[in-house]
């Protein structure tokens, strides 16, 4: 008769752990389940950055736009033919490419 309520008692038990434990479970997916939805949102933050700044570097990288940006935010301008002077070594050692 003992035997019966300790297997009743350990049945009881039993259940209201498994059933804790699924609680404990079922908060801890729900938790995990916003922190994907956060990072998945971060992602496609990234995502959308990484194409404007691709589209930004196409943009700079256009021969037209860095003259555009050397002569207006850098004053440079373009040097006459007649003032460059070519320098070429010859016979020296160590300079080989």
């Amino acid at each position: 008769m003992m035997a019966k309520y300790m297997l009743l008692f350990a049945s009881a038990l039993s259940i209201s752990a498994l059933l804790g434990m699924n609680a404990w479970q079922s908060g801890r997916y729900a938790k995990l389940k916003e922190e994907v939805k956060r990072l998945e949102a971060v992602q496609a933050e990234c995502v959308e950055d990484n194409k404007r700044l691709l589209a930004e570097n196409t943009r700079l990288s256009s021969a037209s736009n860095i003259e555009s940006i050397a002569v207006t935010q850098l004053g440079m301008h373009k040097i006459a033919p007649e003032n460059v002077t070519l320098v070429t070594i010859e016979g020296g050692q160590g300079n080989e490419f």
